[in-house]
């Protein structure tokens, strides 16, 4: 059986006006900015500057074939139509998972770029520094961070501690990690507790630039709205971090592709990858209708959606340390 879903509003791609308070989120799901982030690919990964004048973010075709970080800025009152990050630009390697430091003079992200043609499949953390008005040229992180394993999804802290996942293929699952920057050099990595290593395994963790709270998307538990839902875990004054949580409907959905979040500079909107599907609106389909349908958002591949973090102080007021 094939059931065909589409919106009855669909978005125009070439909406290129909005203002940049449209990236603030609401009590309401809302896709970020429909015709500039959302476009019908497969759509992840939004990161941005400390004035929310620049975005990044990442896109996928082919399942995880290619794989590019794009960029918007907002000029003139408006976005401008997204582009592929210049120095990213190598159709061989795959480019993704990109943040923006809190003072926004760094740029991460993970790829499988690599002068050993031999390691062509290790993921790997990169940086780009900041000049006056653009990016220097990609650094690999030191080997303290990239090991023989892959490492994904960079998050900061605004003292600038890095938290990542490591692919680690002698225990079979991802670890969630963490280094420490003390004087400009990264410190041995920790894995954080085995508690917050939940599920069959666990994807790309955030955390809140303050340190205060951990979002681990997490695979295969049994309070799961889908197969990969987002939970949370808070951290104390002695570094002690609360049994993971469901963030619940809010976030959750059963869309089952739900694993990768961030948060606005300001901290006031969480900004997270679904893969939701627009409900049906009429009883048959056109091939111009499937065309809407497959260029534009919630047509089954993965969109970024931002909500009002106000929940998130509700589910603090729940959380519970181990004993």
């Amino acid at each position: 059986m094939l059931i065909v879903v589409f919106s009855c509003t669909p978005t125009k791609a070439n909406q290129l006006g909005t203002p940049a308070g449209d990236l603030t989120g609401t009590d309401s799901l809302q896709l970020v900015l429909p015709g500039i982030i959302n476009t019908g690919f497969y759509t992840r990964d939004l990161t941005m500057t400390p004035d929310q004048k620049e975005l990044y973010f990442s896109v996928q075709i082919g399942g995880f074939n290619y794989a590019y970080i794009l960029y918007s800025k907002f000029e003139q009152g408006k976005w401008t139509s997204p582009e592929v990050l210049e120095a990213l630009n190598k159709p061989q390697f795959k480019y993704l998972e990109p943040y923006v430091s809190s003072n926004g003079k760094q740029l991460f992200y993970v790829s499988n770029e690599q002068t050993d043609s031999s390691q062509i499949n290790n993921m790997d953390i990169w940086v780009m520094n900041r000049n006056s008005d653009w990016w220097d040229a990609p650094q690999k992180l030191p080997a303290v961070i990239n090991s023989e394993h892959s490492e994904f999804f960079p998050s900061l802290t605004q003292d600038g501690t890095i938290y990542f996942t490591r692919e680690d293929q002698q225990v079979g699952r991802n670890l969630i990690c963490r280094s420490r920057l003390i004087n400009g050099e990264y410190q041995p990595v920790e894995i954080l507790p085995e508690h917050l290593h939940i599920g069959r395994d666990r994807y790309n963790a955030t955390i809140a630039p303050d340190e205060s709270f951990l979002i681990i998307p997490a695979y295969g538990l049994p309070d799961s709205y889908g197969r990969t839902d987002y939970y949370i875990s808070f951290r104390n004054e002695r570094d002690q971090w609360s049994v993971p949580q469901n963030m619940g409907p809010k976030i959750n959905s059963n869309s089952g592709e739900e694993y990768s979040a961030s948060l606005s500079p300001d901290g006031n909107t969480i900004y997270f990858m679904s893969s939701k599907v627009s409900k049906p609106q009429t009883p048959t389909i056109s091939y111009k209708d499937l065309q809407e349908i497959y260029t534009n958002p919630e047509n089954g591949k993965a969109n970024v959606y931002m909500l009002n973090t106000q929940f998130i102080s509700e589910l603090k007021q729940k959380a519970q340390y181990p004993q």
